[in-house]
């Protein structure tokens, strides 16, 4: 506390009474300050302290009690001691109100200086007594703030560590504490549970009781460097538990020093990613793997082909990609479902692999399409092929077995494409490209073979890709037409009907043939708006045909539908459309299904076949006795006519197994009462076996191929020119 001189402040109007005043305290230590008026003190007390003032009342202006308010109204100046020194005091009633306005006291003039000297000398060393008790009390109150600051730190403190013992104690890291000498000290629950330790078994032994032996001491040299230069190391490490199962870790280490920088302690913090390494594996497999088969999938391949590519330039050597499709797959899916094509799949997939070698990639692009990529072939060219060629022998070799699905006997064939790449030359998209189109080339020439791409086959599939982009423009270009070719009845050698067949003439590409451009069709969805434009069309011509009386002699005009095409959900609502559209007579309509349409749901299709025969719609099956269960269908399904498949007609007079064949179609026919129409007569011969066999009619070249609706017009009422 700083001691300073005390203040005294006279106040007093006149000149002569503040001399008597300031003799009267010479003898004081005291600072004392003058002011003559009231107005002139208290701006003095607003700029200096002052412990006591002697104060007239009796002043011009502004008297003493006026004063004395001002000094109370201010909370800086109202504790400040005043005592009244006056000649007015000449009453009880005075000296009373001078006491209520708060003085301490009052000297009456004239001035006894011994009084007034101890007056003064008594309130001020009060006022000094009082402010050495607000000095300490200021003081106690300071200390007793400190302790209480240092009491909540302790307590705070306390707090810490117990928030730090239940943190270490019951925090779900693992946490392991050593001495400076690395010795182990203290291990919490998540460690015991995370490494089936308890401390017992660990304490006083180095952490090294975990180590897993999947890391090289660089590994630990490098971590130990970390944490001795910068206190810290963190990162994934594999340890190993007490049963001996090995497993990963996120894991924290930090040195800890004491205020000289000594090493006191390591605390390590960890833990167990297992979870989280298996979710990484999980959302790897799924990214490179197909899920069926768990064969890779495409952009795994796309990455290995890739790799193979680069290091056959490196070592001089070929690579072979082979592109592998099974034939009439969706047959299958269609007959069995797909829960059985799928199994099929998994087993197909098994047995390549059975059969390649472990360096070979097998992976599943899409559907039944599988592609393997074999590398290191020699780099002389006939070699190569040799080596691919005896691959293909194994693959084909391993699919001569039927697989055993569900109770189902299957056997299965496999179209394969190839390419190949010498030092390095190629990239893996133009290979897998050459591949498939290989591929086509194998399923054209009848699948269950392989080909080697060869340039005239990509010059093939940019010419079907030409079709395919002027195929989506030709009904707008009025490009299609449809022919009729005529259906001769057997016995009278008559015209009783027609199929008609769809022809295409481009204005760039010239006439293209119904075998190029409908499976283009098929395969790019275009033949829905080119199957309903040939279904409205021949309703049309039925129309006019009607209108001619040309069905005095015809029966009916047969329409070709395709499978998909048939298996739309609005295909009965189309057909009756066009059918209400036009006016024809639905018995006038027949439609051609073939087999491969109604291997499908059996009840479906029954109830779609009845609803077609209720419209008055005749249902014929073309291509009969090649496909799937052929006889199920002539129970099952309300159909009026089978047409027997052209590739048997072909094989009468030089294969007896055809001869068979049609036999037994042809009776099955009369049995069930149905009618049977021959494709692809070509010879005399032919239908004179025909004939004898009691077949009810035929259509092909012997009488006339398909002809534009007039010159059909005109040979309507004609016998067939055979």
């Amino acid at each position: 506390m700083n001691i300073e001189k005390q203040k005294v402040l006279i106040v007093d109007d006149i000149d002569s009474n503040i001399l008597l005043l300031k003799k009267a305290l010479k003898n004081l230590d005291v600072e004392i300050v003058e002011a003559n008026s009231g107005k002139v003190a208290l701006q003095l007390v607003e700029n200096f302290k002052f412990d006591l003032i002697l104060l007239d009342i009796q002043m011009p202006e502004m008297d003493g009690f006026e004063v004395f308010e001002a000094l109370q109204e201010n909370e800086n100046t109202q504790s400040i001691k005043v005592i009244f020194v006056t000649a007015a005091f000449t009453d009880e009633i005075s000296r009373i109100k001078g006491y209520q306005y708060g003085a301490v006291d009052y000297i009456q003039k004239p001035i006894d200086n011994l009084t007034l000297l101890a007056r003064v000398s008594v309130f001020l060393k009060l006022t000094a007594h009082e402010e050495q008790l607000i000095y300490k009390n200021q003081i106690l109150k300071e200390e007793i703030e400190e302790r209480r600051k240092t009491e909540n730190a302790l307590r705070e403190s306390e707090r810490q560590l117990n928030l730090a013992a239940i943190i270490f104690n019951e925090g779900a890291e693992a946490a392991l504490i050593t001495d400076h000498q690395c010795k182990i000290i203290n291990v919490n629950a998540s460690f015991t549970k995370i490494t089936g330790y308890s401390l017992d078994d660990v304490i006083g032994k180095y952490p090294s009781i975990l180590k897993s032996d999947r890391h090289d001491n660089e590994f630990y040299q490098a971590m130990w460097y970390s944490i001795i230069t910068t206190g810290k190391w963190h990162g994934e490490i594999w340890n190993r538990r007490k049963n001996g199962s090995v497993y990963p870790e996120w894991e924290t280490i930090t040195k800890v020093t004491d205020k000289t920088g000594e090493v006191v302690n390591f605390i390590a913090t960890f833990i167990d990613i297992s979870q989280h390494i298996q979710q990484q594996d999980r959302i790897h497999y799924l990214a490179h793997f197909d899920s069926l088969t768990s064969l890779p999938n495409r952009p795994f391949f796309l990455e290995q082909i890739k790799k193979e590519i680069a290091r056959s330039k490196r070592n001089q050597r070929a690579v072979a990609v082979l592109l592998l499709d099974l034939d009439r797959f969706k047959r299958i899916n269609d007959t069995f479902g797909h829960p059985i094509g799928d199994e099929l799949l998994v087993q197909y997939a098994s047995r390549l692999l059975a059969c390649m070698r472990k360096e070979d990639t097998i992976a599943r692009l899409s559907g039944d399409e599988l592609i393997i990529l074999v590398a290191d072939l020699d780099n002389d060219k006939e070699k190569a092929v040799q080596q691919v060629v005896t691959i293909a022998d194994k693959i084909f070799q391993a699919l001569s077995t039927s697989f055993q699905v569900e109770g189902y006997d299957l056997l299965v064939s496999v179209s394969i494409g190839v390419s190949l790449s010498y030092n390095g030359i190629g990239n893996a998209d133009t290979l897998i490209k050459q591949a498939d189109t290989a591929m086509y080339k194998a399923k054209d020439e009848g699948g269950n073979t392989f080909r080697f791409f060869e340039v005239e086959m990509e010059d093939a599939a940019v010419h079907r890709m030409k079709i395919e982009y002027e195929l989506r423009s030709a009904i707008s270009k009025n490009e299609l037409f449809v022919y009729f070719q005529p259906q001769i009845d057997v016995s009278t050698n008559k015209i009783i009907g027609a199929e008609s067949l769809l022809r295409w003439t481009s204005a760039t590409l010239g006439f293209v043939s119904p075998a190029d451009f409908i499976p283009v069709a098929e395969e790019t969805g275009l033949i829905f708006e080119i199957g309903n434009w040939v279904l409205e069309t021949v309703c049309k011509q039925i129309k006019v045909f009607e209108s001619e009386g040309q069905f005095e002699t015809l029966q009916c005009i047969a329409v070709n539908i395709s499978a998909r095409q048939f298996n739309e959900s609005n295909f009965l609502k189309i057909v009756s459309g066009f059918i209400e559209k036009t006016g024809i007579d639905p018995k006038h309509l027949e439609l051609e299904l073939t087999e491969s349409t109604l291997v499908t749901d059996v009840q479906a299709l029954i109830n779609k076949l009845h609803a077609l025969k209720n419209m008055g719609i005749r249902i014929s099956i073309d291509d009969f006795g090649t496909g799937y269960s052929s006889l199920a269908y002539l129970q099952k399904f309300p159909i009026n006519v089978l047409k027997i498949d052209q590739s048997f007609i072909r094989g009468l007079s030089t294969d007896f197994g055809d001869e068979t064949i049609v036999k037994t179609i042809i009776a099955m026919a009369k049995t069930f009462k149905l009618h049977v129409i021959a494709e692809g007569v070509e010879t005399t011969d032919q239908l004179n076996y025909l004939k004898q066999e009691g077949c009810d009619a035929y259509q092909g070249y012997l009488c006339s191929p398909a002809i534009e609706v007039d010159a059909f017009k005109s040979i309507l009422k004609n016998e067939c020119p055979c």
